[in-house]
């Protein structure tokens, strides 16, 4: 299968892209709300805590209503649609920023969110279309690796760029919509890019239902019943609570470093970036230390199986999300699979051997000369 090439880093550059600017947007309506408080006199940090809450609310909202749209339109059609949205939503926070209405910002951060919500499905889905499921698991990775870095580069340059206008003119409004035009210019290229992609097809005609407004507690409820899953589940979302409360705890520690000066922001970033690269460090010695030890238990046995093997078969969930790409190795044990039978009695010197009986199934045992 001849890969398309073309196709596949402009897909890789454009959702990266998005990635960049959600979390440059909130860096810096981060420093912004920080240096606003500060000049009213009031604690900044219940807004920083809202502006975190509305970064994830998208996913989880609308998450079964972005699948269906994965799935029942074709998916280049899903992303391009995302990457128009996403300019128009930018040149709504320059305006927001241009009249300085807060509101309107968070408004429009959040509008921004979701339309990465939407990407989200629709991504991965297209990966699988594009390079088949073979080289599946590869190029997951590049995804996640384009991913990861555009979060860290992202959340360094938002609060970057505003403390360098903020510095250099000392007003947060100009030093925030100046951020938003760069931001406003790097959607337009990626739009741009993402042109050459190939297109593809609608995989479902389902017609929407308004309970799909409402799946996530159908979808809980199956997670529940596959015990593995649910603690691998909870497992997960642990360490992304905790990356989020880091997010939102190392934004105020930036501000008091730097006792809400114009360098707030981009000490804000530098912690968020150390932070980045020793998880990425971690999760590559974790990777390192636990290959040997996933490839000897897994390999051969019946019921074992890699969370690249997911990977490697497509495994995707009924709302288009591709499932199985976990960050670490794991294994999942399937209930009755993987488990030797229990060795059959040897039959004493000078007794007949036993042989299943044909009646029940085999599951009664009698004597050959009976």
């Amino acid at each position: 299968m001849k890969l398309p090439r073309a196709s596949l880093a402009a897909l890789l550059t454009a959702q990266a892209q998005e990635t960049f600017n959600d979390c440059a947007a909130k860096m810096m309506l981060g420093a912004l709300a920080q240096q606003l408080a500060r000049a009213q006199g009031v604690d900044p940090k219940p807004i920083l805590a809202i502006i975190a809450a509305l970064l994830v609310l998208p996913y989880v909202a609308f998450g079964p209503v972005c699948g269906w749209l994965s799935d029942r339109y074709p998916k280049r059609t899903v992303l391009n649609a995302t990457l128009v949205a996403q300019i128009g939503v930018m040149l709504l926070l320059v305006a927001a920023l241009w009249l300085k209405s807060f509101d309107g910002a968070i408004l429009c951060f959040f509008l921004l969110c979701a339309e990465t919500a939407v990407l989200a499905p629709a991504k991965r889905g297209i990966l699988l279309e594009y390079v088949g499921p073979r080289h599946l698991s590869r190029w997951v990775g590049y995804m996640e690796m384009f991913n990861i870095t555009a979060i860290l580069v992202g959340s360094f340059a938002g609060g970057a760029m505003f403390s360098h206008w903020f510095s250099a003119g000392g007003d947060p409004w100009a030093a925030a919509q100046s951020t938003a035009w760069v931001l406003t210019v790097l959607a337009v290229l990626a739009w741009a890019l993402f042109q050459v992609a190939e297109p593809t097809k609608a995989h479902s005609a389902e017609p929407f239902r308004w309970s799909l407004w409402v799946r996530h507690f159908s979808d809980v409820a199956e997670v529940w019943r596959t015990r593995p899953l649910w603690r691998a589940t909870m497992g997960i979302c642990f360490f992304y609570g905790v990356g989020g409360y880091a997010t939102v705890l190392l934004q105020q520690v930036g501000y008091e470093l730097t006792h809400g000066g114009p360098g707030a922001g981009l000490a804000s970033s530098q912690l968020l970036l150390m932070v980045g690269v020793g998880t990425m460090l971690g999760n590559l010695l974790a990777g390192l230390l636990s290959r040997r030890g996933v490839a000897d238990r897994g390999a051969g046995r019946p019921g074992f199986h890699g969370a690249g093997d997911d990977a490697v078969h497509g495994a995707a969930d009924r709302d288009g999300l591709l499932v199985g790409f976990l960050p670490r190795p794991a294994l999942r044990v399937h209930p009755g699979e993987g488990r030797r039978p229990p060795p059959r009695p040897h039959p004493r010197r000078g007794e007949p051997a036993r042989q299943p009986s044909r009646h029940g199934g085999g599951r009664h045992l009698r004597s050959g000369g009976q």
